[in-house]
């Protein structure tokens, strides 16, 4: 009987850790407590959401680029997961797809001037997302 016993503890403690593993996996969606933040001008577009917790979820936005480039900053901390922004001209062809990273300065490439598509895809994304496209002037380095 006391080897039945222990049995069984050692399956309830094997259990426990098995459900508070399991705590990881829920996925969530953006929410109140991502602190998301839109600027969306002509020219000057920013996307900010914070306290990322194992989110999955996709954000697409319209933004006026005159330009035929711009610059992207970086300035994200996504240390779980991934985060994949794309950005397609104004007749949808694909200018950038990255994923987001810490302190980093690109560019897009060269695309048709006018509404711009970027999306956001959160793939189990845990930290924070701050980027902002910028339209480059011509000559700009």
């Amino acid at each position: 009987m006391r080897i039945h016993r222990g049995i069984a503890r050692v399956a309830l403690i094997g259990l426990s850790i098995g459900l508070v593993a399991c705590l990881d996996s829920i996925i969530k969606p953006l929410g109140p407590e991502n602190d998301e933040e839109v600027e969306n001008a002509p020219d000057n577009f920013r996307y900010f959401a914070d306290h990322l917790d194992n989110v999955h979820d996709t954000r697409t936005f319209t933004w006026r680029n005159n330009g035929t480039t711009a610059k992207v900053e970086h300035n994200n901390f996504v240390h779980h997961g991934s985060v994949i922004m794309i950005v397609h001209d104004a007749v949808g062809a694909l200018v950038d797809s990255v994923p987001m990273e810490w302190q980093l300065e690109t560019e897009t490439d060269a695309g048709v001037p006018g509404n711009w598509t970027v999306t956001f895809n959160f793939y189990g994304a845990r930290g924070r997302v701050d980027l902002s496209l910028l339209r480059k002037e011509e000559g700009q380095e």
